[in-house]
């Protein structure tokens, strides 16, 4: 098993691009790299068999994934053409329970099943994690310098409130 530390990479895309690069490279520079050809041809081997065998699962996975998809697709071809013949027999009076249960499909129930009162109470609970919140009251108000209020319609207010109380 390689490790994180290991020079090889562990996905075979990856493998086969860096393999391709190291045999290229020790193919041309064999004698820069001190190596004999007897060293090499293994590696040239070993390397063809995996050309081959990689193009070969590639080919496969290929035709896996297509021969998955034609699959699925005719299964939701066939659904849609089975389904309205099973909603038909399903429907149908002259069709009995014996007939369904041999075909495989729904046996519906002829009588109701009553349910008794329930035993518990639900119970409620808020999540309050999600709310936003709100900004400190402080923030949000300010302190109004109050001045009196004459409600008196008979009454006038005095000159002196008067100007102080509209004089701003």
């Amino acid at each position: 098993m390689a490790t994180s530390s290991d020079y090889i990479p562990r996905a075979d895309g990856d493998f086969n691009a860096w393999l391709q690069n190291l045999v290229s490279n020790v193919t041309t520079n064999t004698a820069a790299l001190g190596l004999t050809s007897a060293e090499i041809t293994p590696v040239e081997e070993a390397t063809t068999d995996w050309n081959n065998k990689y193009a070969a699962n590639i080919t496969a996975q290929s035709a896996a994934q297509s021969a998955r998809q034609a699959k699925d697709d005719a299964r939701t071809a066939t659904e849609s053409v089975v389904r309205p013949l099973v909603s038909r027999l399903q429907a149908s009076t002259t069709v009995t329970d014996a007939q369904r249960q041999s075909l495989s499909i729904t046996v519906r129930s002829t009588t109701r099943t009553l349910t008794g009162a329930p035993t518990s109470k639900p119970v409620a609970q808020v999540d309050t994690s999600q709310r936003p919140q709100a900004p400190p009251i402080s923030s949000i108000w300010r302190p109004i310098h109050a001045r009196p209020i004459w409600w008196s319609s008979t009454r006038r207010m005095p000159e002196r409130l008067l100007t102080t109380c509209c004089a701003g």
